[in-house]
């Protein structure tokens, strides 16, 4: 029975097949939310602020006339936007729907993982994917520049992926943390500074539609609203202490706790950096991407769809122990099944209202931490023992 499932997972055709049918799903998705614009109002966030950016208007207010919600992103992705805004909207919905979900395909495959690990991945994505097309947010599409700039690293292609962390810093700001993977590689300091550089002309593009004086203007306004309670969801690890364990004023102390998870791990990659192998860097990655979910106090329940895809990644790369077992299905039912149409709305509630999201998602964390820092200090014991 296993040497059959494994023998599906490695034909060329069961790929297409997952791919097709995601796209199909996608597409009936589509077909359900034009109907009613309340439906794909994230969409209408995002088209409207092309035309609010070209039209001077300030993005960062309310227009109730035209979507129930506030412009939050990045004054860049108005401009990176424009061929979706520019559609008629649900010609250009659908689009958007369709390139949220081949993207994230694409960036998948784009991996140095097996064929019959990229297929169990594609399945998984069954679970999850379609709940995160419904929101019609950019979740798909950060997730996925995270991964080019990793495959891009991999490929020591320093321009690419300097390029692909900076604009997913310029879509939505968590997105750049990828760029911490330069530590991992050779060439530093020329990775650096294609991301300043890229960083500067990028943050620039606005300003050919609204002059560059203006552009000052729009950039205050949008640290503003980033820097503000208003984007605060309590979906984080930080919402959970506040919500659940009735820990007020927990934000900064839980800041710094994943703070200092990030600066010593990124630390013992360095200290190994010259003899890490693809699953070290790899586990990186998921690493990251798990990090800015916790650990974002904008983290909202759209946002753990990229938490979701590193639980995949981890579980198809990692060894299938008994405690990494239970570590993801324990993850699994809790943000991709309850959150789902196969969950009674009792469990859906309870999952919602006790904000477990996060305490799910951490336990991966925290192994990825412990087994990545474990390795860093006995090459260093080793080191001391050498001298």
């Amino acid at each position: 029975m296993k040497s059959e499932i494994i023998q599906i997972l490695n034909n060329k055709n069961t790929i297409k097949v997952i791919t097709c049918i995601h796209l199909i799903i996608t597409i009936i998705i589509w077909f359900q939310l034009s109907k009613n614009p309340e439906k794909y109002n994230n969409y209408s966030v995002f088209r409207s602020s092309y035309f609010h950016l070209v039209q001077g208007k300030d993005l960062y207010i309310e227009y109730p006339s035209e979507h129930s919600d506030v412009f939050l992103y990045n004054p860049v992705f108005s401009i990176l936007f424009a061929p979706f805004s520019l559609l008629p909207v649900k010609f250009g919905l659908l689009c958007w729907l369709l390139f949220n979900t081949w993207i994230i395909l694409f960036s998948i495959k784009k991996i140095e993982l097996t064929k019959a690990k990229t297929t169990l991945i594609y399945f998984l994505l069954f679970f999850g994917l379609s709940t995160n097309i419904r929101y019609c947010q950019s979740n798909s599409l950060i997730a996925a520049l995270m991964i080019f700039s990793f495959v891009s690293f991999e490929k020591n292609e320093n321009f690419k992926s300097s390029l692909f962390s900076v604009l997913g810093f310029c879509i939505k700001g968590v997105g750049g943390i990828v760029g911490l993977l330069f530590i991992n590689y050779s060439n530093k300091w020329k990775i650096v500074l294609n991301a300043i550089i890229l960083t500067f002309v990028i943050s620039l593009l606005p300003g050919l539609f609204v002059g560059f004086d203006n552009l000052i203007i729009i950039y205050k306004s949008w640290f503003d609203v980033i820097i503000g309670s208003n984007i605060i969801e309590h979906v984080s690890l930080a919402g959970f202490c506040e919500v659940v364990l009735g820990w007020s004023n927990c934000e900064i102390p839980i800041l710094i706790f994943g703070a200092f998870l990030l600066i010593t791990f990124i630390i013992s990659q360095w200290f190994r950096s010259n003899e890490l192998d693809f699953d070290s860097r790899f586990v990186s990655l998921i690493f990251l991407l798990i990090w800015i979910v916790l650990f974002n106090r904008a983290s909202e329940s759209a946002t753990y769809f990229i938490g979701l895809l590193a639980l995949y990644l981890w579980f198809v790369d990692t060894s299938k122990s008994r405690i990494n077992i239970c570590i993801f299905i324990f993850a699994f039912i809790i943000i991709a099944i309850l959150p789902s149409d196969l969950a009674p709305k009792i469990l859906k509630n309870i999952q919602k209202n006790y904000v477990l999201k996060p305490v799910a998602l951490l336990p991966v964390l925290l192994s990825i931490y412990y087994n990545e820092i474990n390795l860093s200090l006995r090459k260093y014991f080793q080191f001391g023992n050498a001298k």
